[in-house]
């Protein structure tokens, strides 16, 4: 038996995992760098627009940002934002930039024991508060990048289009949390762009991100994933995507910022949360991420069984991790992350670890209830 495992060609394996991860490079995150070069945003005439923003306790943020989403340089919008059950001075920041903003509209939810609420529920509430089709959503901590935030996402609309994922910037940290943090999230952004430009949306985020209010009825909101806590964002797009609705808007001015957890724990916690959505899509999208894990382990492992084959079977692999590097320094500097170019081999590795580690641990409840 010994025997017969030695002598069988288990270099097949890992050769078809090397050309399956080439393709998916070449299929997924390359398509992502040739977009990113194009200009997307403010075509056509501009549409009115609802700007949602779910908020619980964020007093401090909502003072920062609503002077800035009133800032927007777009000819009609509203700003509406959801009190979720706030306990802090939510209530009052809200009142007092009512006062001064015409166009800021207060939906206000209050918590009861018996029918315990969440960010999906004050969602659908602010949806369906809005006064306008075209909706975009973003976090009470995010921050747009310019004025012209709102006319890009609302300007890459096309006549087939009911979804446009934008992108999340994350707030540059010092240290080795935060260099962890950048490229976790460039490899996110990554799988998210890549996929939705190829016709395969599964994912978005909902720091930056519209969609047509009757497409949010015609699903019946988050209906499907109402018990699962998180995927207001990312679930809903994976259920109402098609190959032809989706949109992507890479353009700077369009960008989001947002501020990453900062300690260990929140982030890891953060990233339990976010894991535990997979469940929830589609078969094919586990189906294609789960061979992308599957053949990046491979890569990973060949050099502790190389030694069972002929030296130059070694070369093909070590050209593909070169290749692999060169788009994630690539997909770095195109995404202002130019700083992760000297240690991208040990983040990439260390990535791999800990996103194997967040998916075993899906079984564990998320502690999180908003």
């Amino acid at each position: 038996m010994p025997e017969m495992i030695m002598n069988f060609p288990w270099w097949m394996f890992f050769a078809a995992a090397g050309l399956w991860h080439l393709y998916y490079l070449q299929r997924y995150w390359w398509t992502v760098m040739w977009s990113a070069q194009g200009k997307q945003g403010r075509s056509g005439t501009a549409k009115p627009v609802s700007l949602i923003v779910a908020a619980r306790n964020e007093a401090e943020n909502l003072r920062r940002n609503i002077p800035v989403w009133m800032a927007q340089d777009h000819p009609d919008f509203e700003v509406i934002v959801v009190n979720d059950s706030s306990w802090d001075e939510t209530g009052l920041v809200l009142k007092e930039f009512a006062e001064v903003y015409p166009r800021l509209k207060i939906v206000s939810v209050e918590e009861q024991d018996k029918y315990p609420t969440g960010k999906k529920f004050a969602l659908t509430l602010g949806i369906k508060a809005a006064s306008h089709s075209y909706l975009i959503f973003t976090d009470a901590d995010c921050r747009p990048a310019s004025e012209q935030w709102l006319s890009m996402i609302q300007g890459t609309y096309k006549d087939s289009t009911e979804l446009v994922l934008g992108h999340v910037q994350l707030e540059k940290t010092k240290g080795i949390l935060g260099m962890f943090q950048q490229f976790d999230a460039l490899f996110t952004n990554l799988q998210c762009y890549g996929h939705a430009l190829a016709g395969q949306a599964f994912m978005g985020r909902g720091g930056n991100l519209s969609y047509l209010r009757n497409l949010f009825f015609y699903h019946k909101g988050f209906t499907a994933h109402l018990k699962h806590i998180s995927g207001d964002d990312g679930l809903f797009v994976n259920q109402a995507a098609t190959k032809n609705n989706v949109k992507v808007c890479l353009q700077q001015d369009a960008w989001t910022y947002t501020e990453a957890p900062a300690s260990w724990g929140a982030w890891f916690q953060q990233k339990k949360r976010h894991v535990s959505s997979a469940a929830y899509l589609k078969f094919g999208h586990k189906l294609r991420t789960a061979m992308y894990g599957i053949s990046l382990w491979m890569m990973v492992l060949w050099p502790a069984l190389a030694w069972m084959w002929p030296l130059e079977y070694s070369a093909p692999w070590a050209c593909l991790w070169v290749y692999r590097w060169g788009t994630l320094g690539w997909a770095a500097v195109r995404f202002k992350q130019a700083g992760l170019l000297p240690l991208l081999p040990i983040l990439d590795l260390k990535n791999l670890f800990l996103r194997t580690v967040w998916a075993m641990s899906m079984t564990q409840p998320s502690k999180a209830r908003w």
